[in-house]
């Protein structure tokens, strides 16, 4: 079995052994990947060379490729198992023994889109997305696959965190919050979402803490204030007015802000529209999009 890691660190085992060839050639990780997320048809060898060079002349691009293809079948255990090689295409066997890890995204994303709250297929999609895909390549056809992939999971993690809070599970909502701003850092809905948890659960020093990192983010990235709803959270918490759906902690767990109230900034006024495109309540986010264009199958796209 070939268990293939695209998202985040590249990582390829055979049979349980790691393939060390891969790791120092990020071209040969693209070009396996490729070919495993396009097993459902032969693909031509001129498509290939053009995606992976498309500066050279076709001919530079043809002789790279054949080099490359070289490498693939010295580095790839068993290689005959895995591709079929003619002189106009290239095919990765769609029955060969693999595991991939985009594909088993994908397959949760599809399962979504009939049951969208299922807390177990969110849970299982988020855990399984431990990064972008291939980060450190910037071809067309990875950068396209890599924005459907993370718009459909950030999405998704925002359905699971809503789902939780709707359930009290304060504290796994909490820790996938943090993850959504992780993915994320400019969201300032996930500042809003991580604000509102750890006010849920008493954390109100933690809750300020979480809106100070949102001031000072947004102002040395973008160089706005918060939305006016995350402005008025902030009031609420300094005022220390409970929250709808606020759970009571045991008195031995109610925080007190350590945080100097005068360096709250909450007056700073927004554009209307601004505002309304931010301030969208948590309860209105249920839907989990539609799946990225499925890698398998998208020859003619690339085209």
């Amino acid at each position: 079995m070939l268990e293939i890691r695209l998202l985040g660190n590249f990582n390829l085992t055979y049979n349980g052994e790691a393939v060390a060839a891969f790791h120092d050639s990020p071209r040969l990780q693209t070009l396996l990947a490729y070919l495993a997320l396009h097993a459902d048809a032969p693909q031509p060898r001129r498509q290939i060379a053009y995606l992976f060079w498309p500066e050279s002349t076709e001919t530079q691009a043809r002789t790279n490729l054949r080099k490359l293809l070289l490498q693939l079948r010295r580095a790839l255990p068993t290689a005959e198992e895995f591709l079929t090689i003619t002189q106009q295409t290239i095919q990765w066997q769609p029955d060969a023994p693999l595991w991939i890890d985009v594909a088993d995204v994908q397959a949760l994303l599809n399962q979504l889109q009939d049951d969208p709250e299922n807390l177990t297929l969110l849970t299982r999609l988020t855990d399984l997305y431990s990064g972008e895909l291939l980060p450190n390549c910037y071809d067309e056809w990875v950068l396209t696959l890599r924005r459907h992939l993370h718009e459909a999971v950030t999405q998704a993690l925002g359905q699971l965190i809503t789902v939780l809070e709707d359930r009290r599970a304060y504290d796994e909502g909490i820790r996938y919050a943090q993850r959504l701003l992780h993915l994320d850092p400019l969201a300032e809905e996930s500042y809003l979402r991580l604000i509102r948890l750890r006010a849920f659960t008493g954390d109100r020093t933690g809750a300020l803490r979480t809106y100070h990192d949102c001031v000072a983010t947004l102002r040395a990235e973008l160089d706005v204030e918060p939305t006016a709803a995350i402005q008025e959270l902030a009031k609420q918490l300094q005022a220390g007015v409970p929250l709808q759906g606020m759970a009571t902690p045991p008195k031995n767990q109610i925080a007190t802000s350590n945080l100097p109230t005068s360096d709250i900034d909450t007056s700073t006024p927004r554009s209307k529209t601004e505002t309304a495109a931010a301030e969208t309540s948590h309860s209105e986010i249920r839907g989990v999009p539609t799946p990225p264009t499925p890698c398998i199958g998208r020859a003619e796209e690339l085209e």
